[in-house]
């Protein structure tokens, strides 16, 4: 829950690696990106993790400017937030799953964005000193 905000954000990052994992499995891991990859990303939910994407460099930057490094913090959790939102959404709507078998390209782009998220994730975490899980 969102009580702990330490194994919330690392709970989104092991999450990512369980998909990642289960997609190797599968053998569907990306051979190549592509930036076309993009076009497939469509829903308001997609599109709020990409827009607290952009703004990952102005919150470093306003953290070490203002010494304020909870701001990197709450970041992280809103972003970790973010993340779960659009899972639990595809538990219920099997437009949202991010593995979606029928089409390869869209889980790649999907793949592609929740790599973002996982190396925004990691890198917050590292700077915090706080060891990123890929299992819990």
């Amino acid at each position: 829950t969102r009580e702990n905000p330490i194994f919330y954000v690392q709970y989104a990052n092991a999450r990512i690696s369980s998909v990642k994992r289960l997609m190797k499995q599968k053998n569907l891991l990306i051979k190549e990106r592509n930036p076309i990859l993009i076009n497939y990303i469509k829903s308001d939910e997609e599109m709020k993790i990409i827009k607290s994407l952009s703004t990952w460099p102005k919150v470093m930057e306003a953290a070490v400017l203002y010494r304020e490094p909870h701001r990197l913090v709450f970041y992280l959790i809103e972003l970790a937030s973010q993340l779960h939102s659009f899972w639990n959404i595809g538990k219920s709507n099997s437009q949202y799953k991010i593995i979606s078998e029928e089409n390869i390209n869209l889980t790649n782009a999907r793949l592609i964005l929740l790599e973002a998220v996982q190396s925004i994730l990691k890198n917050g975490l590292d700077i915090l000193s706080i060891k990123p899980v890929d299992k819990m």
